[in-house]
């Protein structure tokens, strides 16, 4: 049993002290919000000054140069009206840091083959809705803003990085974290914000102290790569490209980014692997496969991607839906990944975390910086949004391509007739996404036009059969040479023999 560890104290009805755990988009701009109240002269301060202590396992993303930063790539993410929106409510921070970082988009290409449909937006104020960024330059640059505001401001604003939060002490309110040195130790809180991702500490404690606390984790059935190499010549650099189907057996998409080059992801469902050239490790295997099979254009060195697809193993993540964000007990709440993570099909998991910072910095607006009332008002405010991200993420592309073709056609068909007599037709729900409609309006939308019961209906049953069939509970048909007759043929073939046999028609038939 080790030592009792020292405690962090700052506990006092002035200034409050919140504990941030995780330095993610959302974690960074609660922390920029809430350091952003100390005003007194502000028009909606409340008199109430917040002391933050963020803490993070990663290293201080403030302290990274520009060209250190260009070493650490992650994935493209296309920064929506909802993730903007929230980003222009901290003054500057946008204009001064975020716009910096990132590619504004100009048109959407959709590639067949070799044929490329391109779409151009023209309208002058569709810059805030199209801007692509990679995740971790997002980081930086909200980070960076923090430090150069609050950095130096010891008396409220404290950084922890380098430093894993282990578990939640609920009954004395306080985070057991491990510091850079190893050291470990409790760090007291008036509010907890549990920003730190799937496998987020905070929300196994509201499982441990909330016996209503539901939390469901799962796989998002796909497997997936990237790759950043040179943007081909045939490629717009302002422009947004989906690739479907564009490898046997795999969906992708390539996003825009700074300096001359583009990031390709490409990814498949379990049930319907890629072909085996893409899993091996030989990099000659893999270009000469991309050289043949991938028409949508024509790469500038296919050795460099072969290298970057084989160094790295093939990428996953989760999806968590939670039935409420809040608990009063531990004065906790949860957001962003610890809250929804989701499948990256549609772009909105930072955007959702971003619009999560941004609701909890209105509602303490609302409710004049009462953490009682604002709790509570959080979850029922954000459970929905967080719910219906998931959902959309998963419903929204059918994982059988006869369905996924349907759907754009009748999407295409859809988004006609709403310029025509918008209010009798809904626009397809991917343009709703895209104009930056709240996704639960878009979630009501896609169920009352029958969108998500049919593609959910069919995800579903791919997905059972082949979790089925993986785990043994149902084994491969033997037919020796007949097909196995279905209960419900069985029972036609009886019906229809009863009545042969009662209005004699075999007799009739053979004499």
């Amino acid at each position: 049993m080790m030592c009792e560890p020292p405690v962090l104290s700052s506990r006092s009805n002035k200034p409050k002290h919140v504990v941030i755990s995780g330095a993610g988009p959302g974690g960074v701009l609660v922390a920029l919000n809430l350091l952003g109240r100390n005003d007194y002269e502000a028009p909606n301060g409340s008199g109430i000054q917040y002391k933050v202590t963020l803490v993070d396992d990663r290293q201080n993303y403030g302290d990274v140069s520009m060209e250190e930063l260009s070493k650490h790539r992650s994935w493209m993410i296309g920064l929506s009206k909802h993730g903007v929106t929230a980003i222009r409510d901290v003054p500057g921070l946008y204009n001064e840091y975020v716009s910096q970082v990132g590619v504004q988009l100009k048109s959407f290409s959709l590639h067949l083959g070799a044929k490329e449909i391109k779409s151009t937006d023209n309208k002058d104020d569709s810059i805030s809705d199209n801007y692509i960024v990679d995740r971790n330059y997002i980081v930086w640059a909200l980070t960076n803003s923090l430090m150069d505001r609050y950095g130096d401001k010891k008396e409220c604003f404290q950084p922890l990085f380098h430093t894993r939060g282990l578990f939640v002490d609920g009954s004395e309110k306080r985070l057991f974290v491990r510091g850079p040195d190893k050291s470990e130790y409790y760090v007291d809180y008036d509010i907890l914000i549990g920003a730190d991702g799937i496998r987020s500490v905070v929300r196994s404690a509201f499982v441990q102290h909330d016996r209503h606390f539901e939390c469901k984790t799962s796989d998002i059935f796909a497997r997936f790569k990237a790759v950043h190499v040179e943007l081909p010549k045939s490629m717009d650099d302002a422009s947004l490209h989906l690739l479907p189907n564009s490898l046997p057996n795999m969906n992708g998409i390539a996003l825009p980014e700074k300096g001359n080059s583009i990031n390709f992801s490409f990814g498949y469902y379990l049930h319907k692997e890629c072909e085996e050239e893409l899993k091996s490790s030989d990099p000659k295997v893999v270009a000469d496969y991309f050289r043949k099979h991938f028409k949508a254009a024509e790469l500038v060195d296919y050795d460099d991607l072969a290298r970057q697809w084989t160094s790295q193993s093939w990428n996953s993540t989760g999806q968590v839906q939670c039935n409420k964000y809040h608990n009063d007990k531990l004065s906790a709440i949860i957001m962003g990944d610890a809250a929804h993570a989701t499948s990256p099909s549609i772009g909105m998991g930072m955007n959702t975390a971003l619009a999560d910072a941004a609701a909890l910095n209105r509602l303490l607006d609302e409710h004049k910086d009462d953490w009682d009332k604002v709790l509570p008002a959080f979850s029922q405010e954000r459970v929905k949004e967080g719910r219906a991200l998931s959902d959309l993420a998963y419903y929204l592309f059918s994982m059988k391509p006869s369905q996924a073709l349907k759907n754009v056609i009748v999407g295409g068909i859809r988004n006609q007739l709403y310029k025509i007599i918008p209010s009798m037709v809904y626009p397809d729900p991917n343009t709703s996404l895209g104009v930056g409609e709240k996704l639960s309006v878009v979630y009501d939308q896609a169920t009352k036009m029958g969108y998500l019961a049919s593609v959910r209906a069919t995800n579903d049953e791919i997905r059972r059969k082949w979790e089925e069939e993986r785990l043994g509970m149902v084994t491969p048909v033997k037919t020796n040479g007949f097909p196995i007759l279905s209960s419900i043929f069985i029972v036609a073939l009886a019906s229809a023999g009863f009545y042969a046999r009662q209005n004699g028609v075999f007799q009739s038939f053979f004499c």
